[in-house]
């Protein structure tokens, strides 16, 4: 594990610009996506979708190539994207440029980074990347240096009301390493419910909330070494 914050992010940004090209394209991370934005889509209620009565404007950060996005496109109205990686991002505005989905096909994502130990750069801090009503992080969180630094970033980004979701993978008792040479990018292996809680607590958020997938998500990231993850959602609200 790498200790460096600093060196942390850039072996981050190294590794998903090299993976951008070969991202979504094997049957298991097709696969992998497909489980995800199910699930995503039939716990919309418990998200809170249903309740607002304006336009839902998303935060997509980590974005890749865009599944959160494209997950809860069918319900939002405005999607702004995020990624450190420029060639994630290129990858995700390729996409978003052909789908069926209104609203994603008008989103574009940008690169930038709202992690830095510094306050993040005025070019990130402008109105249009604030009040948000959903900010969402899917399988990002476990890649980030400080993830309580993170979600109190992420709060400041919501209006009143609206809501963090955080789609990432469960601690698991054994353990578990990625045989994929991306060790150096993953900042822990996951994480379980009252660690979420906990990390959400503060930041001007409440109304915890988790669910764990019923399904298992397997990866074949090695062919030798197969790997089966639970997946969760956890989500709060800005008070």
């Amino acid at each position: 594990m790498t200790t460096s914050s600093t060196d942390l992010t850039a072996a981050n940004r190294a590794f998903f610009d090299d993976l951008a090209t070969k991202y979504d394209i094997k049957p298991w991370q097709k696969q992998l996506a497909l489980q995800i934005t199910n699930y995503i889509q039939q716990n919309l209620d418990f998200i809170g979708i249903p309740k607002y009565s304006d336009p839902i404007t998303l935060l997509d950060y980590a974005c890749g190539t865009g599944m959160i996005s494209r997950a809860l496109g069918p319900s939002v109205i405005s999607i702004q994207a995020l990624d450190l990686s420029s060639k994630m991002v290129s990858r995700f505005n390729e996409l978003a440029a052909t789908s069926e989905i209104t609203f994603v096909r008008n989103a574009r994502a940008i690169e930038g980074n709202l992690l830095t130990d510094e306050d993040p750069p005025s070019e990130l801090n402008g109105p249009e990347l604030h009040n948000f009503d959903i900010v969402a992080v899917g399988g990002g969180l476990h890649h980030f240096p400080n993830p309580a630094k993170a979600i109190g970033r992420f709060a400041q980004r919501l209006r009143v009301g609206g809501v963090l979701l955080i789609s990432d993978f469960i601690e698991e008792e054994q353990g578990w390493v990625m045989p994929t040479g991306a060790e150096h990018t993953i900042y822990k292996y996951g994480f379980s419910e009252s660690e979420m809680k906990g990390l959400m607590e503060g930041h001007g958020l409440g109304g915890f909330g988790w669910r764990e997938m019923p399904e298992r998500l397997e990866m074949e990231v090695h062919k030798d070494k197969p790997v089966s993850r639970k997946g969760f959602l956890a989500k709060p609200a800005k008070m």
